[in-house]
């Protein structure tokens, strides 16, 4: 039987966007809330997470190449106020400043014992994490799918530009004709006994 996909909700698909262009050259950090829900993919409703809502926290220690939880007393007050407002945790995400959406084993590792340590005393089970890699084009001109626009005289307008890429989401988010990012973002579930890429399906903003 297939991987239920993961289904990210138009609110939660920016919210990724903009915390991880607003500082593109440092990591970026959050947490995803949503939950099991069923929707309407590829031409019938399924089964599938859903994540309603991606919470970018503003505590978060964002360095080149890594970024962390700010304190723990940080840590605790946000997941409170997300338990406050009335949403359900599944996960998380950060961001890689060289474009890349792999989980490295350092990930996998802080994942998990996050997990253990934080989570698994409520109940949970498993975690989703979406890796978010952005990278500025510096000659978009250039850039593929964006490069035959330029030939024919056209300015690409500020939007986001999907290359339709599965299980990954993977385009180009244009901010202005001179400022323009390609993205790539991969959602990977992970419990103890193992970590797997699963689909990312989304609804543009």
């Amino acid at each position: 039987m297939p991987e239920p996909p993961v289904a990210l909700e138009p609110t939660a698909f920016s919210s990724l966007l903009m915390a991880a262009i607003e500082v593109h050259s440092r990591e970026s950090l959050g947490f995803l809330l949503g939950g099991r829900a069923r929707h309407f993919i590829d031409g019938r409703m399924v089964e599938c997470l859903s994540v309603g809502a991606a919470y970018p926290l503003q505590s978060a220690d964002r360095r080149r190449t890594n970024v962390g939880f700010g304190s723990l007393t940080a840590r605790r007050r946000a997941e409170m106020t997300v338990r406050a407002v009335g949403f359900d945790l599944v996960g998380g995400f950060h961001s890689h400043t060289d474009g890349s959406d792999h989980l490295s084993e350092e990930d996998e590792e802080a994942i998990l014992g996050d997990l253990d340590e934080f989570y698994a005393g409520n109940g949970m089970r498993e975690w989703l994490e979406v890796v978010v890699g952005v990278k500025r084009i510096k000659r978009p001109r250039a850039a593929t799918k964006l490069a035959s626009l330029f030939k024919l005289g056209k300015v690409p307008e500020p939007g986001f530009y999907p290359w339709n890429v599965q299980p990954q989401v993977v385009g180009d988010l244009v901010a202005a004709k001179d400022l323009i990012y390609r993205v790539r973002m991969a959602g990977y579930l992970l419990t103890r006994e193992e970590v797997r890429e699963v689909r990312l399906c989304y609804s543009r903003y």
